[in-house]
């Protein structure tokens, strides 16, 4: 649920207030009839060279090259209900509500309607035609079999790049045409999302004319660029020192640009629609339809025109080129090749690592101990919310200490018992000073470079008991002590003149812990059947962390608040079972998680509904050098949900607030066939 301000820049009047309202009800930002395509294409080399120089002395060579073109095409119908009960007493459509929310809706353009007059139905279309990711990795690796032990030194380099063109179109409908409407349903929004019957309300939908218009679009081009160079050193040395029989010690450097730069064509002065608009639909029609399904979730399916992407992609670069006279007349015309600041970024980092350990062993024991120390420095540079360059250092420095000991109780009896100290670094695009933003909803995500790394101090007490060669019996209690954990958080924020009400940034916490239990069984019978079975259950506590409220005059308070620990179901299991030969195996597997906390909002903590799915895998050795495989993801075609806790109160939810789902999402079963093969 999103909020109920609008925030489109075309839009110039603020929306009035219903005084006097009959009934009030919270209802959603808006509700989409979203379908993805997706076609993929990958392209692999991976070569090892090899040379024994001498008995002592080994060298190698390895590099990889992985390249995947992905082109897609998102369409998405979109209603925005609130706007018909926001536009005045006049002109506020009739709805129903129940236990605070609005459950029915119909809104159509009016012809009469004045004051505010908000558009309220869109349809989207993104094309990402020859978007493509590869990776190239070239790596030098040397072992040395000295007297003393052995030498291991390895340095290299890896690049990544992501070429994604984006070329974006929006039809509007005229929010005064009659024709146009939305029939918005949200019975029961505690067990599904709302809906929106888009093709009852606009029959039209599936023999278009000039219902709606070609209001938005712009081109595209976002290349990520990820290289990297380390080289490391590595010691070993087998000795007798009372129970320690073996030391390792070494270290690492590593140095990573990350890099995101965007570039766009778009117009000036294009309106919504209208005259001002690149015209109707009906001369950008394909003649084909989109059939979507929503078996699975709240929506019905729908049925709507499929436009021409080639003719949508010659209207934008008919327009004539941008000069200071076209747009003081306010004509529409072309940007060519504009940078676009706030989504462009680099982050330089550089990690160096130390590390020790000792091996030993005793009676019945043997384990190891060390220690890390990890230096991180990193520079963020990019564009704050006025588009000017910043540049924000975060440098630290972290000791590692861990240790592992393993008691033999019996043959097939043993006792594990571990404590670290560890640290995990945000990832480039969490801490780039960077913003990607929809100023049509108000919307958008931002980066943050102030982000500290999550630290854990761990411990893992547990035993296992192998009844057979082959299989096990475990059980384990771990207990995490973290500090500056990192979660979502939704914020407001005024971005290049536009406010923004929905911005997710991710933050830290102060501190939080959890502690549980993992039991594990696994069995091979003698015929090539197998199973098993992992259950795990945690009890996370909530965490703290502090935020900058800003009121209507500006003023800026920081306000402590408390979050569930994030992306930590309380129950998760897994079952599985196989039959494996000397040519073919067969596995299918069920996996499940509870609930869990994903982002922080005003609204309230937003979760991940607990979540299924089944898998299955067929491989086939048609010779030592072949196999071939068949491969079903969400055999049962589960789907997901996103849900909310509001004002209210829940049973059993450890937040008091209604239950409210905001998303319902489908993956599909999606299959997969290939082969490997060895030379």
């Amino acid at each position: 649920m999103v909020g109920l301000a609008p925030s489109i820049a075309r839009i110039a009047v603020t929306p009035p207030k219903n005084d006097t309202p009959q009934e009030q009800g919270s209802t959603p930002w808006g509700v989409g009839s979203a379908v993805f395509k997706q076609d993929r294409e990958r392209v692999n080399f991976d070569m090892t060279a090899q040379w024994m120089l001498s008995d002592q002395l080994d060298v190698s060579v390895h590099y990889l090259f992985s390249e995947m073109e992905a082109s897609n095409v998102n369409s998405n119908m979109i209603g925005i209900p609130f706007r018909g009960i926001a536009v005045g007493d006049d002109y506020a459509r009739e709805g129903t509500t129940s236990g605070g929310y609005l459950t029915h809706l119909e809104y159509y353009g009016d012809p009469a309607q004045g004051g505010w007059v908000p558009q309220f139905l869109a349809y989207d279309n993104i094309y990402r035609d020859g978007s493509k990711m590869g990776t190239q990795v070239l790596d030098f690796e040397v072992n040395y079999e000295a007297d003393f032990g052995q030498v291991h030194f390895q340095a290299g380099t890896t690049t990544g790049k992501g070429d994604i063109y984006d070329f974006f179109t929006e039809f509007w409908a005229d929010p005064l045409d009659s024709r146009a409407g939305i029939i918005f349903d949200n019975p029961n929004p505690s067990s599904h999302g709302p809906a929106i019957d888009f093709e009852r309300a606009n029959p039209w939908m599936s023999n278009p004319t000039d219902q709606m218009y070609l209001g938005g679009i712009f081109n595209q081009y976002n290349e990520v660029t990820d290289s990297e160079n380390y080289a490391q050193v590595d010691v070993t040395m087998d000795l007798e020192l009372g129970l320690i029989n073996q030391v390792k010690f070494g270290g690492k450097i590593k140095d990573r640009s990350f890099e995101q730069e965007r570039h766009q064509d778009n117009l000036s002065n294009l309106a919504g629609w209208g005259a001002g608009s690149l015209g109707p639909v009906s001369d950008f029609w394909s003649g084909d339809l989109l059939n979507i399904e929503h078996a699975g979730n709240s929506l019905q399916s729908q049925t709507y025109f499929d436009p021409d992407r080639s003719k949508m992609f010659d209207a934008l670069y008919a327009q004539p080129a941008c000069t200071s006279a076209l747009v003081d007349a306010g004509t529409t015309c072309l940007n060519r090749d504009q940078f676009q600041p706030l989504a462009s970024f680099n982050i330089e980092e550089t990690i160096t690592s130390l590390y020790a350990m000792a091996n030993f062993e005793g009676d019945n024991f043997r384990g190891n101990f060390g220690v890390r120390y990890v230096s991180t420095d990193a520079t963020s540079n990019g564009y704050d919310a006025s588009a000017t360059a910043v540049a924000i250092d975060n440098s630290y420095s972290n000791l590692l200490p861990s240790v592992n000991v393993t008691y033999t109780l019996s043959d097939d009896l043993l006792l594990r018992a571990a404590a670290s100290k560890t640290i995990s670094r945000p990832s480039p695009f969490s801490m780039a000073p960077a913003f990607n933003l929809t100023p049509e909803t108000g919307r958008g995500d931002a980066g943050n470079p102030d982000l500290k790394p999550t630290k854990a101090t761990s411990y893992d007490l547990g035993m296992e008991y192998y009844f057979t060669e082959s299989s096990l019996l475990a059980a384990t209690y771990f207990y995490k002590d973290i500090t500056d954990f990192q979660f979502n958080n939704v914020i407001q924020k005024e971005i290049n003149g536009v406010q923004y009400n929905q911005l997710n940034s991710p933050d830290n916490g102060d501190s939080s812990s959890y502690s549980g239990f993992e039991l594990q069984v696994q069995h091979i019978f003698d015929n090539g059947f197998g199973g098993f079975a992992n259950y795990t259950f945690v009890d996370a506590s909530e965490g703290k962390y502090t935020s900058a409220e800003v009121d209507g005059d500006g003023n800026v308070t920081m306000v402590d608040g408390s979050v569930q620990f994030p992306d930590v179901s309380e129950n998760a299991y897994n079952l599985g079972v196989f039959y494996e030969t000397d040519t073919y195996s067969a596995r299918l597997n069920y996996n499940y998680r509870s609930e869990y906390f994903t982002t922080q909002t005003e609204f309230g903590p937003t979760f991940r509904d607990a979540t299924s799915q089944m898998d299955a895998q067929i491989s086939y050795d048609v010779s030592e050098n072949i196999t071939v495989k068949f491969e079903v993801v969400n055999l049962t075609d589960e789907s997901f949900n996103n849900y909310l806790i509001n004002d209210g109160d829940v049973a059993g939810y450890q937040y008091t607030g209604t239950k409210v789902v905001s998303t319902e999402s489908q993956n599909g079963r999606r299959f997969y066939v290939g082969a490997n093969f060895k030379f």
